[in-house]
């Protein structure tokens, strides 16, 4: 997979999603830990810890991999609507007049 291709970026997005998923998940069950004492034995801590750390670097990780993707070039919509070309003149000669 090359940086830029269609490939890659279904590969990030599901990255991403999967990265923000743990670490939703982990923080969710942290408050519940915090809310419900009851509940509060060693095992369920560490794993809440271990998880939520999981997803902080995760994301750590996929930020530094997204920062050499390259730059989105924004498309020319007038070629595909030539109905769009000149309508920065004529908003400036209607502003003229």
């Amino acid at each position: 997979m090359k940086p830029g291709s269609k490939a890659w970026m279904m590969f990030m997005k599901k990255l991403y999603c999967f990265s923000e998923g743990i670490l939703i998940f982990s923080l969710v069950a942290k408050f519940l830990l915090w809310q419900m004492p009851e509940l509060k034995s060693p095992i369920i801590v560490s794993l809440t810890n271990v998880s939520i750390m999981t997803g902080v670097f995760n994301l750590a990780i996929i930020y530094l991999i997204s920062m050499f993707e390259p730059v989105h070039v924004r498309p020319d919509w007038a070629i595909v609507y030539p109905q769009l070309r000149g309508t920065k003149e004529q908003k400036s000669t209607k502003t003229k007049k």
